[in-house]
């Protein structure tokens, strides 16, 4: 059973933010015979004109997933299995777990992160990548097609920082050097008062301690990759775990 950072379960997670995301026609999960089984379990997404194989679902680092065509022609799906199978693309999508789907774009999601969780997004016919990014607490609040067929994302950006804003007086201006911040929000005050709030609770975390900066975002991706972020609202900041 696999968990994220805020120590809610990963797979309830996922399907939390299922709704937003296209419908698959079925979900089928294969265990594996052997304990020894190096695929591990599987589970298949299916859609109407492809499938998305996963491996090793049933563990704390999935394996990598694959992509495997649905002919319109052949009206069936094809089998849960972990041989190859004709026209599979293979992806690099190991440690993440298959999120959804909105058209041609595929989201994976690290599956047992420490801190932000790191996110991919694929084109579905090739299997690249398009975007990278990361997300904090309730991750995904909405995702839609814009009229070009570009993908619109709103999501709480977490990034993981390498210094403590608490500690680290020069932390805010290493972080929007480094690019974790956006223009727009590294000209506001570090967020000391919000570290502190949260450094604070439970009594496990040190100052020394990384930060980790949220904010809300909304994102527009084309299909060549192009990005558009703008980021709204306030700075949150939590310690590393």
């Amino acid at each position: 059973m696999l968990f994220n950072s805020a120590g809610v379960r990963a797979e309830d997670e996922f399907s939390r933010w299922a709704i937003l995301f296209d419908q698959p026609t079925a979900i089928r999960r294969v265990p594996p015979k052997l304990n020894s089984d190096p695929l591990g379990e599987l589970r298949c997404t299916y859609f109407l004109d492809f499938m998305v194989r996963e491996t090793g679902t049933d563990g704390p680092g999935p394996g990598p997933a694959s992509i495997i065509p649905i002919s319109p022609s052949e009206n069936r799906q094809p089998a849960c299995e972990g041989s190859r199978l004709t026209g599979e693309i293979s992806l690099k999508t190991a440690h993440f777990s298959f999120v959804g789907r909105k058209s041609r774009f595929l989201i994976f999601s690290a599956t047992n992160p420490n801190g932000a969780a790191s996110f991919v997004i694929l084109d579905a016919g090739s299997g690249r990548l398009i975007y990278s990014d990361g997300t904090m607490r309730d991750g995904f609040r909405s995702a839609a097609l814009e009229g070009d067929g570009a993908l619109r994302l709103r999501f709480t950006r977490g990034v993981n920082g390498s210094c403590s804003i608490i500690k680290d007086a020069a932390c805010w201006a290493t972080m929007a050097r480094e690019g974790k911040i956006p223009r727009a929000l590294a000209q506001l005050p570090p967020p000391v008062q919000a570290c502190v709030a949260e450094y604070g609770k439970g009594g496990t975390t040190s100052s020394d301690d990384p930060s980790i900066v949220a904010y809300d975002v909304d994102m527009i991706l084309d299909r060549t990759g192009r990005v558009q972020v703008n980021a709204r609202g306030g700075v949150e900041c939590y310690p590393m775990p």
